[in-house]
């Protein structure tokens, strides 16, 4: 072998080594299989944008990993040549010891692996590779290090080939059978040697990755990436109680609950609980914040520094008792403090809290020994509660808060963005910065999680002037001033001293665990855990850019832009109003017996607002869950203005009403990065856009995109103009109104006039044209119209009116009675009156 030889596949060696080796951070695509129903199952088609095309070589490869589910059965992979012949690799399980990769090629097993061999390893990765070559007929499969030949393949003459894993929906290949496997670094070939795509399944696009190399999108159905668990928090356990709880964590996998009467373990990792009765029960709501886990005795300790004498008692877990009666007659002084137990000398400390209308600036310690110590912050630390503090080594680190200067309520409070670290040898100050607390509306919960290096921490963010907010995890610089958001967010009912939330760090579980109290509207109590893969990161962090192109498929993009740009100009001036065609169906059910049914794709990609929230993507996928809470308002609001007055909304509204509690900062970084993730599931869906002009946002639609909001604007704005319209596209019209109120499951203030403005708009549009001469006989339609006006507003008596003498014209007299006799029963119900009015006399209107 020549020198040149050697030293390209060495470099070839190295190349292929540094895009398959595993990063620090866990990443895949794990495939959901007999777990779930088919609807909700997994599917990677890496051929979605068409089919690959190759001359004589083309290989497949990837890495795989079993997940741990008993019924290791279904397809892996299924590689489709020329639309005629498939090679499928799949898992048999025909016993649960028994279980093995199968390859199969025209309904023959070509090769069997038992897992359990020194081959293939079920619970590490494992490189598996295709690879066709066309001249030799030759097809060879490899498993890690051991490769099998098969020669006199018969290949077809086309030279095209599909690949999919998980679910295929290409006809006649068609499989639903998921096979329970996690795999990630997929990459195609078309020479020996030289990777072509490459999709490393870590960063992804919402229903779409794209490959590393040359941006091409493969499609994804229900995926369940690894990454992910890095930036979505996962809630994990509730409980309720009838009285405060309050929670204590042991610093390695163990939340303990102290309640009333009983102390609960609650073992995060395995969700199991065992409970601990003890008596005489506890006043806890005379008590804060008050309870340590000792890691060193493995016990925990109340502490009670409210009383000239401080007060300890520990609860032994075997005895099921503390070991001094719990006593606490008066309300707390020292509500939401911080406490810790002391790695340097193992004593308990409590700082600051509030009490009597006082804010304070204490930290106050009890020995090993027994020995109290008290000592003022002020005025290095001002008095203040609701701070933030962790420990590393031997400093304590102390953010924020509220409080004021001289700590009496009565001189108002302030909002702190301060960062302070006391030595826990000397009880010395040292302040690391600070920054102007008008530009930001937020807090932090109790804890800060402290990175091993000691220059960063963790905390939760939240707006203390609100009950109902939300926790959003923040990375904050321990030397300076910056915080950046991490992760999406968590909901949290604030009311003081009624509600609880604290981060903690799992290093066995690799975790974060958020632990919220709160009381419900209810008076009871409840507790929430949530927890996230660690580290965690962003969206920007987890989420590819849409952004990425290449110059050659931008000009052409560019020049297909104009051609349908043209196309689409032409047609429109050919006709101003495209309607679907449209029949009608009449069956014999009671009152709803004429049904309108338009002839129209009922998936049609686009985004709906009628009749409820829904996105279709271009695949006909509904992608409805991809948009979480705050997503989908967005998305809504800027439709909504964009269609009011063209211009759109303001960057201000936009802060004014979802963003309201936050410093123009924090607002622009949220509008950021929420739009962002609405751009990329948009660019699934169609030519849609969300555009900035000078501070205002709008959404504009091309060719082929769809809104039924934003079409039912346009349409009755063309009826508003020209109210003789034809019957066939009046149906057009009412196909799309019919589907219902606007946004009917989203309730926000600003969200009402939008509402009723849509509602009054369909109803004054449909009467308005209820005597159009060209609708006098058509019955059916006028019955149509009258039921479309009725989803809108229940008891509207013109179209109750409409409807009953449609149906006595059609020769519906006893439906036409049943449906005037249930309109009397729900007027009487909502109006809490009787109609005034009979069947006969109402005909007579």
């Amino acid at each position: 072998m020549s020198n040149h030889k050697c030293l390209f596949i060495f470099l070839t060696l190295i190349y292929c080594s540094v895009l398959f080796s595993q990063n620090g951070t866990e990443s895949g695509l794990l495939f959901q299989s007999f777990n779930v129903n088919k609807d909700k199952r997994t599917s990677l088609h890496l051929s979605s944008e068409g089919q690959f095309t190759f001359s004589d070589y083309y290989s497949v490869e990837f890495d795989l990993k079993l997940q741990d589910i008993d019924d290791k059965f279904g397809y892996i992979c299924r590689v489709i040549l020329g639309d005629e012949l498939n090679y499928d690799l799949m898992l048999n399980n025909p016993t649960p010891e028994n279980v093995s990769l199968f390859l199969v090629a025209e309904k023959n097993n070509l090769y069997k692996l038992a897992i359990k061999n020194s081959i293939f390893k079920p619970k590490e990765w494992n490189h598996v590779k295709f690879i066709f070559e066309k001249k030799s007929k030759t097809f060879t499969f490899q498993v890690n290090n051991q490769s099998s030949t098969f020669q006199k393949q018969n290949f077809p003459a086309k030279n095209e080939i599909d690949v999919c894993f998980g679910i295929n929906q290409k006809a006649p290949f068609v499989t639903v059978d998921v096979a329970p496997v996690i795999i990630k670094n997929v990459a195609v070939s078309y020479k020996p040697n030289k990777i072509k795509y490459l999709w490393k399944l870590d960063k992804h696009g919402v229903g779409v990755v794209s490959d590393e190399l040359q941006n091409l999108k493969a499609a994804v159905l229900n995926p369940q990436w690894i990454i992910d668990s890095h930036l979505t928090w996962k809630h994990r356990k509730q409980l309720k109680f009838p009285l405060k709880v309050f929670p204590v964590y042991n610093g390695s996998n163990t939340l303990f609950i102290v309640c009333e009467n009983k102390i609960i373990s609650h073992n995060l990792l395995n969700n199991s609980m065992v409970e601990y009765p003890f008596e005489p029960s506890i006043p806890v709501y005379n008590i804060a914040n008050q309870f340590i886990y000792d890691s060193a005795q493995h016990q925990i300790v109340y502490s009670d520094f409210d009383s000239g004498v401080p007060v300890t008692s520990a609860f032994n877990f075997k005895t099921k008792k503390w070991s001094s009666p719990i006593v606490h007659l008066l309300s707390p002084a020292y509500q939401h403090n911080n406490n810790f137990f002391s790695p340097v000398d193992s004593s308990y400390f409590q700082i600051f809290g509030y009490g009597y209308h006082s804010y304070k600036a204490d930290i106050k310690l009890i020995s090993k020994s027994g020995e109290f110590t008290t000592k003022s912050f002020s005025p290095k630390i001002t008095p203040r509660y609701l701070s933030a503090a962790g420990i590393k080594d031997s400093l304590l680190y102390v953010y924020g808060g509220i409080g004021n200067q001289n700590g009496r309520q009565e001189y108002g409070s302030e909002l702190y963005n301060d960062l302070y670290v006391v030595n826990l040898r000397t009880l010395g100050v040292t302040k690391k910065w600070s920054k102007n607390a008008l530009e930001k509306s937020e807090i932090a919960a109790r804890t800060i999680v402290i990175d091993s290096t000691g220059k960063k921490g963790l905390v939760l963010m939240f707006n203390p002037t609100r009950f109902k907010s939300y926790l959003i995890l923040n990375e904050i610089d321990l030397q300076e001033p910056n915080l950046h958001s991490l992760a999406d967010t968590i909901p949290y009912f604030f009311q003081d001293n009624r509600s609880e939330a604290s981060l903690y760090y799992s290093k066995q579980a690799q975790k974060l665990f958020t632990v919220t109290v709160h009381l419900s509207e209810n008076n009871e109590y409840f507790l929430n855990v949530y927890d996230i893969s660690f580290p965690v990161f962003s969206s920007d962090e987890v989420l590819q850019s849409s952004s990425k192109k290449y110059f050659s498929i931008l000009f052409i993009g560019i020049a297909l832009v104009l051609l349908a740009l043209g196309l689409f100009l032409w047609f429109r001036k050919r006709s101003s109003l495209k309607v679907t065609k449209t029949h009608l169906i009449v069956n014999d059910h009671s009152l709803n017996e004429l049904i309108f049914i338009q002839e129209k794709e009922q998936h049609k990609p686009g985004i709906y607002l009628l009749g409820g929230f829904r996105v279709i993507n271009r695949h006909n996928h509904d992608i409805t869950g991809e948009f979480t809470p705050l997503m989908k308002v967005l998305l809504c609001i800027i439709i909504l203005y964009t269609c009011k007055n063209e211009r759109g909304i303001s960057s201000g509204k936009l802060k004014e009403v979802l963003w309201y509690d936050k410093s123009d900062e924090s607002a622009r970084n949220n509008r950021s990065v929420f739009i962002s993730k609405i751009r990329i599931l948009l660019s699934t869906i169609a030519n849609i856009e969300i555009l900035n002009d000078n501070s205002f946002w709008t959404i504009d639609y091309k060719e082929d995109a769809f809104c039924d909001y934003a079409q039912s604007i346009t349409l009755i704005r063309n009826l508003q103009r020209n109210s003789n319209v034809n019957p066939e596209q009046l149906m057009g019209i009412l196909a799309i109104i019919s589907s219902g109120e606007l946004l009917p499951n989203i309730q926000e203030d600003w969200l009402d006039n939008f509402k009723s403005e849509y509602s009054n708009l369909v109803i004054d549009v449909l009467l308005s044209i209820k005597d159009n001469k060209n609708l006098q006989d058509n019955h059916k339609l006028l019955i149509i119209i009258a039921d479309t006006i009725l989803k809108f507003d229940t008891l509207n008596e013109d179209a109750i009116l409409l409807k009953c003498k449609s149906l006595v014209k059609l020769g519906r007299i006893k439906i036409a009675k049943d449906f005037f006799e249930a309109f009397r029963k729900e007027y009487k119900t909502i109006m809490n009156e009787d109609v005034y009015t009979s069947f006969e006399n109402f005909l007579k209107k």
